[in-house]
């Protein structure tokens, strides 16, 4: 039956089509009783799910076409099961936003796509490296809110500053230096629950959707309630600092600082990193750019290594799932278990 959904938690276009019958998420983003909502929304994969001073997007959800398929006994009737995706992209950042390049990764989620011929049961993770711009890019099924992502990232990547070298042993000669591995980290995936930023989400501010960005990067403003708060206000002024953003007062302006924001958390243009040169005039590339892409998981994020800066997820037209985002991980030394490193908002 047709309804009204009121957006919340980790919504996004692709799964509350899916678990509407729909296929494709386009026909009921493009409904004529959501065209108020194409309005105020850039993106399908970037609903705003609410936070605690107001209430999440109201979607429209019509009511599926069905069909009777008929078919008499002993006889074989093709059936299309429910094959809708989204594509998840991340971007692992070292604490100086440059990328954690070709580090193994591994997925798991009960979203994800099972290879042919795949026994029954939990399927295998996905694993791979990340790219020379540390990113991450896989498929997942459409109605995938949650996902555990370990990146094992190298231990030089992790380190702080070398100190002096010790005294020498008697003889003059030094200790051996400790052998050590990657180090492996570990986030909770949240694939949907971002919320939009350079929009009205619910206002000008967009104050849960900095949060939970200024959050993936290691920037922690608390709780990611909506409410400018002592801590958000510091982590925004942080922010601002890094970025070399006048005036650094705290206040998430969409002139500078949204729009800085977009481009490090949710851009899959290249980051130039703060303090970079810029390209010259014709050149490719350029530094932090606003988020966009094809559909990805809604409100994507990157972890980053430890000693790393989080990082964020980019918006993909092909599935509910926000941004590209870059995130760092934090942790020191190699250990056989994955460091815990918290969730991140996608």
């Amino acid at each position: 039956m047709a309804r009204n959904h009121r957006c919340s938690g980790t919504d996004h276009i692709t799964k509350l089509a899916s678990e509407a019958g729909f296929r494709e998420p386009n026909t009921v983003w493009n409904h004529a009783r959501n065209r108020q909502l194409r309005g105020r929304r850039a993106s399908p994969n970037l609903l705003f799910k609410g936070d605690s001073t107001t209430r999440g997007d109201t979607l429209h959800i019509p009511d599926p076409e069905r069909r009777a398929e008929p078919g008499a006994t002993g006889t074989h009737v093709p059936l299309v099961a429910d094959t809708s995706r989204i594509k998840l992209r991340l971007r692992i950042l070292k604490q100086d936003f440059t990328p954690v390049a070709n580090a193994p990764f591994e997925i798991r989620s009960a979203g994800q796509i099972r290879p042919p011929g795949g026994v029954p049961g939990i399927p295998p993770p996905i694993t791979g490296r990340t790219t020379a711009d540390g990113k991450i890019e896989v498929d997942l099924m459409g109605r995938t809110t949650r996902a555990t992502l370990t990146v094992r990232v190298p231990a030089s990547d992790t380190d702080d500053p070398p100190l002096p070298p010790g005294p020498a042993a008697p003889g003059g000669r030094r200790p051996a230096p400790a052998v050590r591995g990657d180090v492996p980290i570990t986030w909770t995936l949240h694939i949907g629950k971002l919320n939009p930023i350079m929009e009205r989400a619910p206002d000008q501010n967009c104050t849960s959707g900095v949060q939970q960005r200024l959050n993936n990067l290691a920037l922690y403003t608390g709780s990611e309630d909506g409410r400018l708060g002592r801590d958000t206000r510091n982590a925004i002024t942080a922010f601002q600092q890094i970025f070399q953003i006048n005036p650094a007062n705290g206040t998430p302006d969409q002139a500078q600082t949204q729009r800085q924001l977009q481009q490090v958390h949710d851009s899959v243009a290249g980051l130039r990193p703060p303090g970079a040169a810029a390209p010259r005039a014709g050149g490719g590339g350029g530094g932090a750019a606003a988020p966009g892409a094809a559909p990805a998981a809604p409100g994507g994020a990157a972890p980053a290594a430890p000693g790393a800066r989080r990082g964020a997820p980019s918006d993909d037209a092909n599935a509910g799932v926000a941004p590209e985002s870059a995130v760092p991980a934090g942790g020191e030394g190699a250990d056989d278990e994955p460091d815990d490193n918290g969730f991140l908002d996608m």
